[in-house]
């Protein structure tokens, strides 16, 4: 027969066993959680990339991102993006996204793989190479836009505007701003629930400032960025509900504001 005191020893044995297993799993649980969570808002650019700062202070944020070498703006880069959605899941949002939207997909898959290709150091610059596709779909009002987490919907409108984007910053400069929104997606989302409109065209200026700086980066011209911007807002649709238009001249900066940040950028760049 077994001995009462190694039945005790033995029992103790299994329920120590059986609490030290839910504990490991309730870590591991909180680590894969944490894991997906969105990384701190924005961090200074500096060695240790701890310090946050403020996105709406445009003029700081020219000085702080331009003095920073090339590799270490890449590794800021690295720091405040989340991680890319996984392809899945925005596969499978995709349709809805854009049904949704009310927008008409054009089947131009050429076209799709050619934006690819002509985006695609700056995909790797942002690590959204294998995050990002196109698409196109058919509207006269030249636009881009973010649907689905990372599928870039170019206008047909704005497709006839690049035509003659030889050197092809302005597609890069558009798709930076897209991707730039990651940054502070969140903050941006709280200010368009509140119709915080003041924060949210600082916001918007602040994606300016990283599409201008990403260029640079990529030895691409940063005028062509505000050259392009120039010539959507000469497109401007004429809407029936004025205070629809009226709200989303609200909720985006004026394009001098805009052209100003961008030239900012590459007189701070040339000094």
């Amino acid at each position: 027969m077994t001995n009462p005191l190694s039945r005790t020893l033995v029992r103790y044995v299994f329920i120590i066993s059986v609490c030290l297993t839910a504990l490991l799993l309730s870590a591991l649980s909180n680590n894969a959680q944490t894991g997906h969570r969105q990384k701190p808002l924005v961090t200074t650019p500096s060695t240790n990339l701890t310090t946050t700062f403020d996105p709406t202070n445009p003029n700081v944020i020219i000085q702080q991102l331009i003095a920073l070498p090339p590799l270490q703006f890449d590794t800021w880069l690295t720091t405040v993006l989340p991680t890319p959605v996984s392809p899945s899941v925005r596969d499978e949002a995709f349709p809805r996204a854009t049904w949704l939207a009310q927008l008409a997909i054009v089947d131009d898959f050429k076209t799709c793989n050619r934006l690819q290709q002509q985006t695609l150091p700056l995909l790797r610059l942002f690590h959204r190479e294998h995050a990002v596709r196109f698409f196109i779909y058919r509207n006269n009002y030249p636009n881009l836009q973010t649907v689905a987490f990372s599928y870039i919907g170019i206008s047909t409108g704005l497709l006839d505007l690049l035509q003659r984007d030889t050197t092809g910053a302005q597609l890069n400069g558009l798709v930076a701003h897209e991707l730039a929104r990651d940054i502070v997606k969140d903050r941006f989302i709280k200010a368009w629930k509140l119709e915080d409109f003041q924060t949210i065209r600082q916001l918007e200026l602040f994606h300016d400032v990283i599409a201008a700086i990403a260029l640079h980066r990529l030895q691409l011209p940063s005028q062509q960025y505000a050259f392009i911007l120039k010539q959507m807002s000469a497109h401007n649709p004429t809407r029936n509900d004025y205070a629809a238009d009226n709200l989303e001249r609200k909720r985006h900066p004026s394009l001098n504001d805009r052209q100003l940040v961008i030239n900012s950028v590459a007189l701070a760049r040339a000094n």
